[in-house]
């Protein structure tokens, strides 16, 4: 009776303890890969790790766990925050801690909410923790830099020497340019209107049968001419009108009197924009008084 009540005993006491084991058992699952960032974590360092979860975690909820309740207790480690993350059909799970000791941690299992009834439970879970104070897990500093081939610093010194002496060679160039070649190129330019005006001159003079040609040649040389005074007094004369030339006083060679010019665009205006026929007589009138002034002009800056 005794042997019975104590077989009886083991019974219940057996039975349900392997069942339990076994339904714990039937839902615990392995992480198909693991691994730390950074690779390898020292004492009191901030590190995470990454655990890749396998198709049986389909149904875990994506969510963050930070509250202490949530979170796994492992002696000797501080955990933060753990998550679980869901992306492109990639199922890991995210741990952050700091270790404050040395050696092999091993994680307990870890209850993870499903769409389903019963939570997945993730064991099997350890890393190792390294100490600057242990050569067992000592690591080497990353390799030294490559050696510069000798020379090296000669060329690229030299090299932002030359081009530093083509920079400032360029300044002074151009520096040199604008301050002994401006008055000649200036001077080359005026000659060239002054050769364009002479031609206007000339072919004014030998169109007689054709009226509109001739209006268009004498605005042709009002244009010229103003660019020319332009050049030669330094001052828009684009833009003037006819009274506006009585203001203009500048110091040039061969300068008539104050109306000279006013005088002279006035009647070019009544000429081009009478409206009737040129007065061939007063438009010859002018270009003999312009053609006198372009000459004088010419013969004292040839003797300058």
């Amino acid at each position: 009776m005794r042997r019975n009540f104590f077989f009886l005993v083991l019974l219940c006491i057996v039975f349900p303890i392997h069942a339990s084991e076994t339904e714990i058992t039937g839902r615990m699952h392995l992480p198909r890969d693991i691994f730390l960032i950074p690779q390898t974590v020292f004492v009191g360092d901030r590190g995470r790790l990454v655990v890749n979860l396998g198709p049986a975690f389909e149904e875990a909820e994506a969510r963050v766990f930070l509250s202490p309740a949530e979170l796994p207790v492992v002696e000797d480690m501080a955990i933060h925050r753990m998550e679980l993350e869901k992306r492109n059909n990639n199922i890991r799970l995210l741990i952050d801690f700091i270790p404050y000791a040395p050696g092999t941690f091993r994680f307990p299992l870890i209850r993870i909410p499903s769409i389903g009834s019963e939570p997945l439970i993730l064991g099997g879970l350890e890393l190792n923790v390294a100490s600057v104070l242990s050569p067992d897990f000592m690591v080497l500093s990353a390799p030294a830099l490559p050696l510069s081939v000798p020379g090296t610093g000669l060329v690229v010194y030299g090299g932002a020497g030359v081009i530093l002496f083509i920079i400032i060679v360029g300044i002074g160039a151009l520096y040199w340019t604008q301050r002994y070649l401006g008055p000649f190129r200036e001077k080359l330019k005026r000659r060239r209107l002054l050769i364009s005006l002479e031609q206007r001159i000339k072919d004014l003079n030998n169109e007689e049968n054709d009226p509109i040609r001739q209006k268009e040649l004498l605005s042709l040389l009002a244009g010229e001419f103003r660019d020319f005074l332009s050049l030669l007094t330094g001052f828009n004369c684009r833009v003037l009108s006819p009274l506006e030339f009585l203001d203009l006083s500048v110091s040039v060679p061969a300068y008539p009197e104050p109306d000279f010019f006013c005088s002279l665009f006035r009647r070019w205006d009544n000429l081009r924009f009478s409206g009737g026929p040129l007065a061939r007589e007063h438009m010859l009138g002018l270009l003999d008084e312009l053609g006198l002034f372009l000459t004088k002009l010419n013969s004292e800056e040839k003797s300058q």
